[in-house]
């Protein structure tokens, strides 16, 4: 009989459980931390912009960009973690337009704000802080 086998066995085995009842609180405080934190950001983005003024400038689109997010339906197979059954996609519309001044601002938009313009489009844009409100082409 090793005593000093059946000693580490028994010490790993209370670890291990010792181990589990800090790990499950410690990332269910991780995730709800993480959700306050986006949370606090996004209303914190949202209370500054509707501070400023809301204000109109000659700009130039310069560049337009998508950006697609697959989300799993939540089925996983057990195999290579593929999803089983339908996916979804988001996707997330960014236009940079180049003011007179020089100064490059990038904002985010719905797909057929998006839609309407076109690299090289000039005219005048309207927004507030980070907020897009419109852009209206110039001939």
């Amino acid at each position: 009989m090793d005593v000093y086998g059946q000693g580490a066995a028994a010490g790993t085995a209370f670890q291990l459980a010792d181990a589990a009842t800090w790990l499950v609180p410690l990332i269910f405080a991780l995730v709800v931390g993480a959700f306050i934190f986006s949370a606090v950001k996004n209303v914190s983005e949202w209370l500054s912009n509707n501070k400023k003024p809301v204000e109109t400038e000659k700009a130039k689109v310069v560049t337009k960009r998508e950006h697609v997010r697959r989300r799993a339906s939540g089925n996983r197979s057990r195999g290579g973690g593929f999803s089983v059954g339908p996916s979804r996609y988001q996707t997330a519309y960014y236009v940079t337009f180049e003011l007179e001044s020089g100064d490059r601002r990038e904002f985010k938009m719905r797909g057929n704000q998006y839609a309407k313009l076109a690299e090289g489009d000039v005219g005048h844009l309207t927004y507030q802080g980070t907020r897009y409100h419109e852009f209206e082409r110039v001939a």
